[in-house]
């Protein structure tokens, strides 16, 4: 029943609909998704849960639709109970003018069902527009998500993804969202320093106290990329901390070489 759900939205005549160069550009999103997982070459993407949920083939459900549409979710919630706010069948229709039909996320006006421009919402089918609504904004993009799942099959097969919950397939494809200093530590050398010097003390324990976001950034500096690989194996390069050999050092900033993961650190005093 899922599944045939999905078809039936996939092919409602007012889903979004993508133009030959944006489903081109959409199969090649899907097929850089694949060689990011395949290579452990994260991608470096911000998009929400129902988008990775789509991409895995994962039902999306109206909470995952709250999270890209607060107000929205909350306004069909508040239809459905609108007698808790003292609104009875005699008030509704001062109040609520609505049909059968929703603006898209592109701004077109289109039926939720056959005449439905032409079909009142009312006190006793509110609850059925409400849930009309909802389930066209749960698969207004299935095409979109289609054709980026084409690219993936491209270079993946489909079958596998339901291996991974949608949240593994982010990572995955994106690597982890948080940066384990642990794990790079683990894989930090040491050239014209050691670790035991005061001033690469210094630099860790700055890096403890930085989020996650700035850690971020503190790898793209150093390393043109924002996230660590997933675990001990995924790393082909290792971090380097280089001697700095300018003077005094506290009037330094330190020294990025990005293609080569590595950073000249100025002895700073403090």
């Amino acid at each position: 029943n899922v599944g045939a759900n999905r078809e039936r939205w996939l092919l409602h005549p007012h889903a979004a609909e993508a133009s030959a160069t944006q489903r081109a550009m959409l199969e090649l999103l899907g097929r850089l998704m694949g060689f990011a997982l395949r290579n452990e070459e994260f991608l470096p993407l911000s998009l929400a849960p129902r988008t990775w949920k789509s991409r895995a083939g994962e039902i999306v459900d109206d909470d995952d639709l709250a999270g890209v549409d607060q107000a929205f979710v909350s306004s069909m919630a508040h239809l459905r109970s609108i007698e808790t706010e003292g609104v009875t069948a005699e008030t509704f229709e001062n109040i609520i003018f609505e049909s059968f039909d929703t603006l898209t996320t592109d701004g077109r006006r289109v039926e939720l069902e056959p005449g439905g421009a032409a079909r009142p919402v009312t006190w006793d089918n509110r609850a059925e527009y409400a849930g009309a609504v909802l389930r066209f904004r749960r698969y207004e993009f299935e095409r979109s998500a289609a054709a980026v799942r084409h690219g993936l099959a491209a270079t993946l097969p489909l079958p596998l993804l339901s291996l991974f919950t949608h949240a593994q397939f982010e990572t995955l494809v994106c690597g982890a969202v948080e940066v384990d200093l642990g794990l790079l530590r683990a894989h930090t050398t040491y050239e014209g320093c050691a670790a035991r010097d005061a001033h690469v003390g210094f630099f860790w324990e700055v890096m403890e106290g930085l989020a996650h976001e700035e850690r971020r950034a503190f790898l793209r500096f150093t390393w043109g990329r924002s996230r660590l690989p997933l675990d001990h194996a995924g790393f082909d390069q290792q971090f380097k901390i280089q001697a700095f050999g300018r003077h005094p050092p506290d009037r330094y900033y330190p020294v990025a070489h990005t293609c080569f993961f590595s950073l000249e650190l100025p002895a700073y005093s403090s």
